[in-house]
């Protein structure tokens, strides 16, 4: 009885550790394995897909990519690095360690803790387009992680007005950050809920 006991217990001990959930080692291997599909994640130990902005996890994709509204950012150059150094020092709390692009017009970005993220951004070549101060606006927008907004633009009064998500409480700060990229000042107004911009 004692020996049958035994085997049984033994026989659970095998089962039980060869069912057992995979821990951070076992995540980082896989990434390991497929460096051309994953990247490990240090502060989250994940191990999630490139491109998170592609995926089709909601969990992955909200956590890791930077749109969630599936907008491009329309900064390039020194602008660009900008508004993703705002974002991860004023949203993360952490700093820009490396970026680099990926395929279909993505940029990906470590961050000195451990994090990483990804934005979809414009094509350089293609231009910013009829509206660019409208067009920073959403880009200070987005880098300041306002979520679930609306903005409105009249283009011969010069003006934006901006809803959604408390927007009054980020006014001033979406103004002051869309007057740098867009090379002129943008002043903000609060009015029953709303943020207005003008310039």
């Amino acid at each position: 009885m004692k020996k049958t006991l035994l085997s049984i217990l033994a026989g659970l001990a095998v089962i039980g550790s060869a069912s057992a959930v995979p821990g951070p080692e076992e995540r980082m291997e896989l990434c390991k394995k497929h460096p051309e599909k994953y990247v490990w994640v240090e502060k989250t130990q994940a191990c999630i897909p490139i491109n998170p902005c592609e995926s089709n996890n909601p969990d992955i994709f909200s956590a890791y990519c930077m749109l969630a509204n599936d907008r491009p950012l329309y900064s390039t150059g020194e602008k660009l690095d900008y508004v993703i150094k705002y974002f991860t020092e004023h949203s993360l709390k952490d700093t820009v360690k490396e970026t680099h692009f990926l395929d279909g017009d993505f940029v990906a970005v470590n961050t000195t803790g451990g994090y990483y993220f990804v934005a979809r951004v414009i094509n350089p070549t293609t231009p910013i387009g009829p509206n660019p101060i409208f067009q920073y606006i959403t880009d200070a927008i987005d880098a300041v992680n306002m979520k679930s907004w609306h903005a409105g633009y009249n283009a011969e009064s010069r003006k934006v007005e901006i809803s959604g998500n408390n927007a009054e409480a980020f006014c001033e700060e979406v103004a002051d950050l869309a007057s740098l990229l867009a090379d002129t000042v943008i002043t903000a107004s609060s009015d029953a809920s709303k943020c207005i911009l003008r310039w």
